[in-house]
């Protein structure tokens, strides 16, 4: 039976970059909330691990103290500790009327800055996945949201505090267990003979969580080495992305042969060799925001200007992928899944903009590696 096209879609990967890029605070403008020296593998709409960010708690106070001012006049935030200081003749230390905390003054006031102690908050949103606007200039901005973070509007930013220190900024699931997951062996917790024995990596404020159970069925015996009854897999970081907008795609593949028939035979003989391909995209030019499994083709343009790192990406270019009508995923005929999967890449693009029609454009590009035709259950 024949099929339209109209099942067929690109599936892309952009390859990661394990880059990490350290920013010191002078290249922190917290005015704007914004940060210099964006790198060319970070784009519009990525979400990116950060460490360090500035960012203010929920009382307006920020958190991470070893980044606040201890004097007045600093261009940093000043602590809590230090806000009696207004003039040269103002005393070092809190008076019996400034505490801090509240339940000490004097010279019983804490020196620093903490956190935890109020009004300083625990930093746990230092340390997060953010999304990112790059502007013209070069400047990084955080969102809390994809779409935000494509608008790039000022006012949706996310306030930067103005903290010392430095701020590190990596891809999504190139940092330490961030790909990982954690499984307990279940039964009752008891019987733990070291520290963290029944314990697994999560890290959470709720003193229940991250507690593995001591194993009970049968004549399972629990560990006795520090995290024995835990169990740490890698997960791969789900950032297959369908491009949207896409009018038309070919691929063409062709196989070389080499002649290799003898002098005295009529049949002529050959082998072939190695197998290459190359292809067109043709798509229409939107920004257009979808969820995390959805990019417009933007990143199909912005592929064209990676000369290096970041330039190259795993592609899916589907046939058919959808289920016949009146059977399930387990029915006894073939759904319908089949594509071809390689890697590509992007050779040349074109824009098309006439008055009265879509603003268009076509994509060159050419396969890299093992190219392969699978079919989907």
């Amino acid at each position: 039976m024949s099929v339209l096209g109209v099942g067929g879609r690109l599936v892309l990967k952009r390859k990661k970059s394990k880059e990490r890029l350290t920013l010191n605070q002078s290249n922190l403008d917290s005015t704007c909330n914004r940060i210099s020296g964006a790198p060319s593998w970070i784009w519009n709409g990525d979400q990116i691990h950060v460490e360090n960010l500035p960012i203010y708690g929920e009382n307006g106070v920020p958190g991470r103290a070893d980044g606040f001012a201890t004097y007045l006049g600093s261009k940093w935030y000043l602590g809590p500790n230090r806000t009696q200081i207004t003039n040269n003749t103002d005393k070092f230390y809190k008076s019996s009327s400034e505490a801090y905390p509240s339940t000490k003054s004097g010279d019983q006031a804490n020196f620093y800055s903490k956190e935890g102690v109020a009004p300083v908050p625990v930093d746990n949103g230092a340390n997060g996945d953010h999304w990112v606007h790059i502007d013209q200039a070069g400047y990084i901005s955080f969102y809390t949201s994809r779409c935000k973070a494509l608008a790039g509007i000022s006012k949706d930013r996310i306030a930067l505090a103005p903290l010392d220190g430095d701020i590190t900024l990596g891809a999504v699931g190139t940092f330490d267990y961030q790909n990982s997951n954690w499984t307990c062996v279940p039964g009752p917790c008891s019987g733990a003979t070291s520290d963290y024995e029944y314990s697994n990596i999560e890290d959470s404020e709720d003193p229940n969580d991250g507690l593995c159970q001591r194993p009970s069925v049968g004549n399972q015996l629990a560990g006795t080495e520090d995290y024995e009854n835990s169990n740490v897999t890698g997960n791969d970081f789900p950032d297959w992305e369908v491009i949207c907008g896409l009018r038309e795609w070919t691929v063409e593949l062709t196989a070389d042969t080499v002649d290799t028939t003898s002098v005295s035979e009529k049949f002529g003989t050959a082998v072939k060799s190695f197998v290459n391909g190359g292809g067109s995209l043709e798509f229409f030019i939107d920004r257009d925001c979808g969820d995390a499994s959805k990019n417009n083709s933007m990143l199909i343009m912005q592929l064209l200007m990676m000369t290096e790192k970041g330039c190259e990406a795993d592609a899916e270019f589907w046939l058919m992928d959808r289920p016949l009508k009146g059977e399930s995923a387990c029915g006894g005929s073939i759904g319908g899944g089949l594509y071809y999967a390689a890697k590509i890449l992007i050779t040349s693009t074109a824009v098309n903009l006439r008055p009265t029609e879509l603003v268009a454009g076509t994509a060159n590009f050419v396969t890299t590696e093992t190219i392969r035709l699978l079919e989907a259950p």
